[in-house]
């Protein structure tokens, strides 16, 4: 089973008056159909989405990356397979911001039971092309880190259909800088190498800020190679909220020269005090304010393309606490989204 539909039964929450919660409003799509070999030429040439109604796109798409084969592979916890459907859980029962008439539409997700990761990760690629090429704003939930390669290429794929040049950056709220290198098939620690190897042979620049890394948590060679990629880098001790006018100002600047940017957070970013459900938790984290202003500080740029929450592990969690978080980082998108 390469891709599964949602079931609706995961989202619910108390009775309550229409459009109270967004269990109430979220509606749930299959997307199965763009991976047939029946409709491919079609959908590369169209992009477009079997069972959407044309007239009613949402304005988000929920895409699930239910893969933990990457974590595994770079010997982290495995578990973040069942990320999206925790996240998912726990969604449901936020409140609905009903002054914003948002629509939310559940895409469902892909999997690997195969263990061929690239095929998963060019699988979420041409779902999320899709949902772009439709106007759709994603919010991908994993899974492993490894879906930042897929998440790219789809965005890629989509870009490269509109403007070629297009200058396109990743901005990463994680722990770990994700530059290892595949050996020979990527990991959940290889991403952004990948990507950056990519870019590479296309000629095109490698545009990556890395905010909240650890540096006892990635050893020199990768601290060496991120600066030689010309990466920004902003370190945990630098992500205060005393520190944040700083801060601001590296942001702002490595977003001023992007048309777009993606970004990514990867759950292990924040302390284990709010976040034990990942797949490397660790007590020297940021903290969620911290991070929501990075969030709204690239909402606010209005350049974000697309989002995702990653290395959502239920199988460690306490309380569904880092499920919470992840549903409440999701819910200041589509709250504060321009």
């Amino acid at each position: 089973m390469f891709y599964k539909t949602t079931s609706l039964d995961l989202y619910s929450g108390r009775p309550a008056a229409a459009d109270e919660y967004l269990y109430q409003v979220i509606k749930c799509v299959s997307l199965e159909k763009i991976f047939s070999e029946s409709e491919a030429e079609t959908s590369k040439k169209t992009h477009e989405i079997p069972n959407a109604a044309a007239t009613s796109l949402p304005h988000f798409g929920i895409l699930g990356y239910g893969v933990d084969h990457g974590v595994a592979l770079n010997h982290g916890r495995i578990g973040a397979a069942a990320g999206p459907d925790a996240f998912r859980s726990c969604f449901g029962k936020l409140a609905y911001p009903s002054e914003n008439k948002i629509k939310i539409t559940d895409f469902g997700s892909v999997y690997c039971p195969d263990k061929k990761l690239a095929e998963a990760q060019q699988r979420l690629g041409s779902a999320l092309a899709h949902l772009l090429a439709q106007g759709i704003k994603p919010i991908v939930i994993g899974g492993g880190h490894d879906m930042a390669y897929g998440h790219f290429l789809g965005i890629q794929e989509h870009l490269n259909t509109l403007k070629p040049k297009t200058k396109l950056g990743i901005i990463n709220l994680d722990a770990h800088l994700d530059l290892r290198m595949p050996s020979p098939e990527g990991t959940s620690g290889s991403p952004f190498s990948q990507i950056a190897t990519l870019l590479a042979a296309k000629g095109k620049p490698f545009n990556y800020c890395c905010v909240g890394l650890r540096e006892n948590a990635n050893p020199p060679s990768l601290i060496t190679r991120a600066l030689a990629l010309k990466s920004t880098l902003i370190f945990r001790e630098e992500c205060q909220l005393s520190q944040w006018v700083a801060v601001e100002e590296k942001i702002a600047a490595f977003i001023s020269p992007l048309d777009f940017v993606y970004l990514t957070i990867d759950l292990d970013a924040f302390h284990q005090g709010i976040a034990p459900g990942v797949s490397a938790a660790s007590p020297l984290g940021i903290d969620l304010d911290f991070g929501i202003r990075v969030l709204k500080q690239v909402l606010a740029s209005g350049k974000m393309i697309s989002m995702d929450l990653a290395e959502l592990n239920p199988t460690y969690d306490r309380d569904q606490c880092t499920a919470k978080l992840a549903a409440g980082l999701a819910y200041e998108l589509i709250r504060f989204y321009p």
